[in-house]
């Protein structure tokens, strides 16, 4: 493109949004001064002539050797182009059919408000207008100049001479580039690993128990401490048979590690404790070092994934592992993000005065940077690769890739690169598992877990002082648990509430006996076991965290206290009379920990208490399932229950929406409006309320939720004052420009469409235009 066509682009686009900008701010005015009048007709008529001439002129020249700078232009010429024909189609439907109609006018101030939103999103308020002005400026004053200049700066990089410029001004002008140039490369490369990222990516990791004190210590040999331990001795002798099965497995896991290739299948049931050996796998330092014996004098590069079905779409998809994968090798070796993602790094790399658009990674884009990386031969001279994949079995199948496709992809990976790329997963013992992989580099670890059980068991029970009923009771326990570790935690955790409640050693052996042997008898034992109101509070928690699942929040532990507030009245939090309002730090943590008590009590084991995100922390107690066979069971009980859950009246969103807006109402210290979860909180709630149609005029909850999110409770008419800084930085919800995130219920039910409640609203306040 010529320099005096992007000028007169880049003129036809601030022309443009100038217009616009007076046309959308006079839109109000029009729908309010409406009156069928000849004279406003004419003036509407003008306008429509007017915009149809500006639109014609943002028609960019079609030119295949346009730069990046160039191209970014013209897209932002289309951009123009399409909003200026939304333009033209409102002003031809905003003439009123009923010049008398109120709801008519109201309609039109809607459009009128959208339309700015939109021009807005474009502009990123004034910023947009300024670039382009100085964009201009400099191509109508500077473009010989800059040419020159670059053309010293590509000599001054090769080492040539510059005559116009003095030697020390040349040395000068070398160091700053050196400078410049390693530092754009920085920049360039966390802005690659930024957009490869995404925020649970660890989240399954961080999430799995890690290992109990001396548990798994035996697949590198490690030795039980006699402090630790006092019995280590006899409990060596009594357990040789195990001792020497977890020698036989340990110096096959060794050897794969150190010498040997392709992959390696941790196999086991249900349970059985897979994702607690992977994490402690992935965090012990003998794993690093036997592997860097099989990588020699090579760099070695170690990466991992741990698959989760109840997460985040990319927590259990093929897409998540590539991008997780990719993004840690390069994060690792960012030497190599030019040869693996070329195109990304040619548009990262640009120099700092033109413009950067924002970098996005589509799922073909990944998967092909992933195999450019395995496929470049050169780059095992330095580095080879071992990566970790935990619950296979936990991947979400697809229509197009199913297990055996994922599988398959595995050992493609591997043949590459035999002797420079490695894997280690772990799975179920599902046939498809079972089959595709070598048994000869495969363990079961139901079967070499007996020890650490006891070790498990012996530590939680050590109240008892019976040395020998103690030992007798853990010998019955593992034994029944058959190798599954979640059997021995869940009923563990009931026979020392038993031991609270004053139990003796027979009578928890008789206890033990009532205990069925797999997890899905025990679930059933255990609901059994509950009060009719017990198990209703866990089927009502539990679909409260499948709910907010969908849309990849959390349930925290604050808002489920204030579940029973809801079950005697369904709108306790929008009663002027809220009890709760802005708790101090002391009652918010006393009235967690009470929670937490009396959902260890009525749960028995199958929900539990972590660390997670939620609209008032990043880092608070949320409420989640033991592990990821619970909901599975839940779901099959209640399928097959013969009693009422008593669940058909309890609406689970308008139960969300009223457990979120009290913990907004009763937390003091709320994050601001650029809380990315409270606004993806505020979003999903909307959402959710609109698909059940919960919301009418006068929308009394979102005007609660609206008023609690204000900073200064401003009523309805100074509402709109909130519109345009936020709209300014609206491209933010979208994923770019400035990281600010919209929380207002009116802004958000604006850009979701849902037009009700902002139809309401404007028309509440028209009379203060």
């Amino acid at each position: 493109m010529d320099p005096l066509t992007a000028i007169s682009l880049a003129s036809s686009i601030v022309q443009f949004i100038d217009y616009s900008t007076k046309l959308i701010h006079g839109a109000k005015e029009i729908y309010c001064s409406v009156t069928g009048a000849t004279e406003e007709n004419y003036r509407l008529e003008n306008v429509t002539a007017e915009m149809q001439t500006l639109s014609m002129k943002l028609l960019p020249r079609q030119d295949a050797q346009q730069t990046e700078d160039e191209q970014a232009l013209s897209r932002l010429a289309a951009e123009c182009k399409i909003l200026s024909d939304q333009i033209l189609a409102l002003l031809k439907s905003i003439k009123p059919k009923d010049f008398n109609s109120k709801r008519q006018s109201v309609w039109a101030a809607l459009k009128s408000n959208q339309l700015e939103l939109q021009l807005n999103f474009l502009m990123r308020w004034s910023e947009t207008k300024t670039k382009l002005e100085e964009l201009a400026k400099i191509a109508n004053e500077e473009t010989i100049r800059l040419d020159v200049l670059q053309g010293h700066v590509r000599q001054l990089r090769r080492g040539v001479t510059v005559t116009e410029i003095g030697q020390r001004a040349q040395e000068q002008l070398r160091e700053l580039l050196n400078l410049s140039e390693a530092a754009c490369q920085a920049v360039a490369q966390q802005s690659i690993l930024k957009a490869l990222a995404f925020s649970d990516m660890y989240g399954r990791f961080e999430g799995v128990e890690k290992a109990h004190l001396n548990t798994f210590g035996w697949i590198y040999g490690d030795k039980p401490s006699p402090k630790a331990d006092p019995d280590i001795n006899q409990h060596q002798k009594d357990n040789q048979s195990d001792e020497d099965d977890a020698s036989v497995q340990r110096e096959k896991w060794t050897n794969w590690l150190s010498s040997g290739n392709g992959i390696f299948h941790i196999a086991g049931k249900l349970g059985s404790g897979k994702s607690t050996l992977m994490k402690f796998l992935c965090s012990h330092p003998q794993t690093k070092v036997a592997l860097q014996k099989w990588a020699g004098h090579r760099r070695l590069v170690f990466a991992n994934f741990f698959f989760w079905k109840p997460g985040s779409r990319l927590q259990k998809s093929l897409e998540g592992l590539f991008r997780s994968l990719l993004c840690d090798v390069l994060r690792g070796c960012p030497e190599l993000i030019p040869e693996v993602l070329p195109d990304a790094w040619r548009q990262a790399i640009s120099p700092t005065w033109q413009t950067h658009p924002s970098l996005y990674f589509c799922n073909e884009k990944i998967r092909t940077g992933f195999y450019r990386l395995i496929k470049l031969r050169n780059v095992y001279e330095n580095h080879c690769f071992c990566f970790f994949i935990d619950g296979l079995d936990e991947y979400e199948e697809t229509g197009q890739e199913d297990y055996k496709s994922m599988v398959k992809l595995l050992h493609e990976w591997t043949a590459l690169a035999p002797d420079d790329v490695k894997i280690c997963v772990s799975s179920r013992e599902y046939n498809v598992f079972l089959n595709l992989f070598s048994t000869e580099k495969r363990f079961r670890l139901q079967e070499l877990t007996a020890a650490d059980m006891k070790r498990y068991i012996k530590d939680l029970l050590e109240e008892i002082e019976d040395q020998k009923g103690r030992e007798n009771l853990i010998d019955a326990i593992v034994k029944k648990a058959d190798g599954i570790f979640l059997w021995v935690a869940v009923v563990v955790k009931s026979l020392r509430e038993r031991l609270e409640d004053g139990y003796d050693l027979p009578a928890l052996e008789k206890e033990l006996d009532t205990y069925p042997k797999e997890l899905d008898p025990l679930f059933t034992h255990i609901l059994k076991s509950m009060s009719r109101s017990a198990w209703q509070k866990v089927y009502q928690i539990s679909a409260l965290i499948d709910l907010l699942k969908s849309y990849e929040l959390n349930l925290s532990l604050f808002s489920i206290s204030f579940l029973e507030n809801f079950e005697n009245d369904p709108e306790f939090a929008m009663r002027d009379t809220f009890p709760f309002p802005s708790l101090d730090a002391d009652s918010l943590r006393i009235r967690q920990d009470s929670m937490g008590k009396r959902l260890n009590g009525c749960c028995k084991g199958l929900l539990e208490i972590r660390v997670g995100e939620t609209p008032t922390s990043t880092s608070a107690p949320i409420v989640t399932y033991t592990h990821r066979s619970v909901p599975e069971f839940l779901q099959t009980w209640k399928q097959g229950a013969d009693t009422n859950l008593g669940l058909d009246k309890f609406n689970l969103e308008i139960a969300i929406s009223q457990l979120i807006l009290a913990e907004l109402r009763a937390t003091n210290d709320r994050p601001s409006n650029d809380n990315k979860i409270l606004s993806l909180t505020v979003r999903s709630i909307i959402k959710m309320r609109a698909l059940r149609s919960l919301d009418q005029a006068p929308f009394t909850f979102l005007e609660y939720l609206q008023s609690t999110l204000l900073e200064d409770n401003s009523s309805a008419s100074d509402s709109w004052k909130y519109v345009i800084p936020i709209a300014a930085n609206v491209s933010a919800w979208f994923g770019t420009g400035p990281r600010l995130f919209v929380t207002s219920p009116f802004l958000i039910s604006v850009f979701l469409g849902q037009n009700s409640y902002s139809v309401w609203k404007i028309g509440k306040t028209t009379h203060h235009w």
